[in-house]
């Protein structure tokens, strides 16, 4: 099974995530798209810098999707699938009609819902099915299927970590975070913060007790399956999108007021919430069974190989669908977890 991907290439993000997820699952990817050497004014490992197989400017290039499936094909790939995931909204677009199209969109903006046609796409995904916070919508976007983030379970697991400090809040600093995360160090908390890479950052949500999602209406951010798949609990809103995935609150994290974007001011709440779990750790009541219930849950329901199962059910591609489905169960099986059908979010989708 062949997949081409054409997206931009970060050192760590959800598309790159589903790409080596397809690599993992016995899939050959061929890589084409702009590289980022830098991301977030880090500088990251050569290690950690993802591989490409045909490097694209930046700016003002021309995706030709047809030329591309032609070049995969000479080199001896031809692709089965079409892989695209698009950030940089003034780049040309050429489509393909050569091979099966999936387009995986990871925010909101009209603009980007608007370039859709471009692509042709068989299937197009978000993960922000209502829009983002400057452009809310009231129901999903006509004709695109919601699709989240996930975990990769191949980087997001280091058991023998201790979990030394209290908090984690690695991501960029703004807002609200940058006040959570001073409220937290006056009152004498230990916290992990800042901008991190890959490495750093598995190893401090593997060492911290809780870490704060700030999600919106619009969306459930990747960083939350991630935290969860490591065993670190999430202080999260309660969101519509958290209910669809499954996560309930108390049961796989612990809730607290409404998101920046609904009017809430969370940071208070959450300062308060992480005093309130350290004594509950210190008890050990409550948080071992929230983490152990999220991390199931994670591991059964939300990983990059159910969206990839999810892609071989859209697309009817059996082949596709079996791989992943081995890497499921040998990923729960590594985990000590049995098969359970995967939640199916297709039945609320537009």
């Amino acid at each position: 099974m062949n997949v081409l991907c054409v997206l931009p290439w970060y050192p760590a993000n959800a598309p790159v995530f589903l790409a080596e997820a397809f690599a993992r699952v016995g899939c050959h990817v061929t890589r084409i798209g702009p590289k980022y050497f830098d991301h977030m004014g880090l500088e990251w490992p050569e290690a950690e810098l993802p591989k490409v197989d045909m490097e694209l400017p930046r700016e003002g290039s021309i995706w030709n999707l047809d030329a591309m499936v032609d070049m995969a094909t000479y080199a001896g790939y031809p692709p089965d699938l079409l892989y695209v995931s698009e950030e940089n909204y003034r780049t040309e677009i050429i489509p393909t009609s050569k091979v099966p199209v999936i387009l995986w969109s990871q925010d909101g903006w009209p603009d980007n819902y608007a370039r859709k046609a471009l692509f042709q796409p068989t299937v197009a995904y978000c993960n922000q099915p209502r829009g983002n916070r400057y452009h809310p919508l009231d129901e999903d976007v006509e004709s695109w299927k919601f699709m989240p983030g996930a975990a990769a379970p191949w980087i997001h697991a280091d058991e023998r970590l201790e979990r030394t400090h209290d908090f984690c809040l690695y991501g960029t600093m703004y807002g609200q975070r940058t006040k959570i995360v001073e409220g937290l160090t006056r009152r004498g908390f230990k916290v992990l913060h800042g901008q991190r890479t890959t490495e750093h950052y598995v190893m401090g949500l593997n060492r911290s007790l809780c870490t704060y999602h700030n999600s919106g209406w619009h969306e459930v951010k990747w960083r939350f399956f991630e935290a969860a798949a490591m065993g670190c609990l999430n202080i999260s809103s309660h969101t519509p999108l958290l209910d669809r995935l499954g996560y309930k609150p108390y049961e796989h994290y612990f809730p607290v007021d409404a998101p920046p974007d609904a009017g809430g001011d969370p940071w208070p709440s959450v300062v308060d919430v992480v005093s309130i779990l350290k004594e509950l750790r210190l008890k050990r009541l409550f948080l071992h069974s929230v983490t152990s219930r999220a991390r199931e849950h994670t591991l059964r329901h939300h990983m990059y190989y159910h969206r990839i199962l999810r892609i071989a059910k859209d697309l009817d591609m059996k082949e596709l669908g079996d791989m992943a489905q081995r890497s499921i169960e040998k990923t729960l099986a590594e985990n000590k977890l049995k098969w359970q059908s995967p939640l199916d979010l297709k039945g609320e989708d537009s």
